[in-house]
């Protein structure tokens, strides 16, 4: 039995199959597989035309082998193959779909995790510093690192940022 859960507003077949490459094979289907590492197992194939992946999880022992399968029409936008497998789970499980992290938020993550202990946007004047203006000023160095203006974040997508944090970082 399948079911049908989002991933970033994109369609995701969760289904239990004994061998999705035996199953492709048993109908003909010609698949590819990619090489993304080693712990990510994905294959590639067209099905009515259009243009599937599935990522293959295998659950058990050979002897009592079945693998659980995620079917999708696009790669992951976060390109995070294991992403796309816990939040499915956590769907199936009764959560609602994980919201798909801006880039601005994950810049910001990044520069505040870089000049001081894991902090999110949301608490990121908790970072020791010497003052709020040291920590703006580390923040757009590190923007620009990456070839980013902070007012850059204002034109981009930012839902997942606070307006009163972009504020106060372009002042």
């Amino acid at each position: 039995m399948a079911d049908i859960y989002k991933r970033h507003g994109v369609d995701v077949i969760r289904q239990y199959v004994t061998s999705f490459r035996e199953v492709l094979a048993n109908e003909g289907v010609q698949y590819t597989d990619l090489t993304i590492k080693p712990s990510v197992d994905v294959v590639t194939y067209f099905h009515g035309g259009e243009k599937r992946y599935a990522l293959i999880k295998p659950l058990s022992m050979p002897d009592d082998y079945t693998e659980l399968v995620y079917i999708t029409s696009q790669t992951p936008d976060d390109c995070d193959w294991d992403k796309l497998a816990s939040d499915v789970e956590a769907q199936h499980k009764g959560a609602a779909p994980e919201q798909r992290r801006t880039r601005a938020k994950m810049l910001l993550d990044a520069a505040a995790a870089a000049y001081g202990e894991q902090a999110s946007v949301e608490d990121i004047f908790a970072v020791p510093v010497s003052s709020d203006d040291d920590l703006i000023q580390a923040i757009e160095i590190y923007l620009a690192s990456h070839g980013v203006d902070a007012a850059d974040l204002l034109q981009a997508e930012h839902y997942d940022v606070s307006e009163e944090f972009l504020s106060k970082l372009i002042r």
